[in-house]
């Protein structure tokens, strides 16, 4: 095999990974924002905290996904 052809099995494989990766943070923020719709009366500080903290989570992950697709691309 050349050298090109496992470059290029190795790009589409990144791409393919980090594109799996994006749409599991895709399921995650939509739950998060399930999770924001049933609140609990009595303490919706701490789902608000909650839901905070997986959007930021999720853009970092997006942010290293994009990152990892830019470098094969």
């Amino acid at each position: 095999m050349s050298d090109l052809y496992q470059f290029e099995k190795s790009a589409i494989m990144a791409v393919h990974d980090a594109r799996h990766d994006i749409d599991q943070l895709a399921r995650l923020l939509i739950l998060a924002g399930r999770s924001m719709t049933i609140r609990d009366e009595q303490h919706p500080d701490i789902a608000l905290q909650g839901f905070g903290m997986a959007v930021e989570w999720a853009a970092q992950e997006i942010e290293r996904r994009c990152a990892a697709i830019a470098e094969r691309v």
